[in-house]
């Protein structure tokens, strides 16, 4: 199974990311992101985060979606609550 494509929208910090299942590597200084990719593909696997947010901020819905060669969709969406 290989992953065909992830899309991030408002999820910690990260406004929007698209990937298109190819090969990436994450780099950067600290601060830019890239644990923040993980931790969205974490809580999109899991329904779970370590976090205290989840949602960008001052955003009112999160999303990650997740799709694979084999058919299989994941696509984990938070709302802000009240």
């Amino acid at each position: 199974m290989k992953t065909t494509k992830i899309i991030i929208k408002n999820l910690f910090g990260i406004k929007e990311l698209a990937l298109d299942g190819k090969s990436i590597e994450l780099t950067g200084v600290k601060g830019v992101g890239k644990s923040s990719v993980i931790d969205a593909i974490r809580y999109a696997l899991t329904n779970n985060s370590q976090r205290d947010y989840i949602i960008k901020n001052g955003e009112n819905e999160g999303e990650i979606l997740i799709e694979t060669d084999t058919g299989l969709s994941i696509n984990r969406k938070k709302r802000a609550t009240q």
